[in-house]
Formats: structure tokens, C-alpha cells, sequence
């Protein structure tokens, strides 16, 4: 496998990890019926992350 590809793969588990924490984060939320938290984890999370690629998308 060439480095770029391992690097690609990488990445695509990373990406898993941080969305299974993510999902957990907000579940444990709403099973500790904390929805106004919730609510704000889910939406700043959202919200950050668009904003972040936007940032990227300009450099």
C-alpha cells in the first residue's frame, strides 16, 4: 500500500471514531434526559464543523 493510501485509510477510521464518540456523547445525553445539553452538543458540533470546512475550504 502506498503511504498516501495508508494515510487515506487513516483518516477513514478516524473519522469513524470521532462520530461513534460523537453519537455516544449526545445518547448519554438524552438517556441522562439532559436535552437542553444535548440540544447544544448536537448543534455546536454541527455547526462548528461546517463552519471549520468552510475555514479550509478558504486557505
Amino acid at each position: 500500500m502506498k503511504e498516501s493510501g495508508a494515510v487515506a485509510l487513516g483518516g477513514a477510521f478516524d473519522a469513524f471514531t470521532t462520530f461513534s464518540t460523537f453519537s455516544v456523547e449526545a445518547i448519554q445525553l438524552l438517556s441522562h434526559k439532559k436535552y437542553k445539553e444535548a440540544l447544544l452538543y448536537v448543534g455546536a458540533s454541527i455547526v462548528g464543523s461546517i463552519c471549520l470546512f468552510q475555514a479550509g475550504l478558504m486557505l
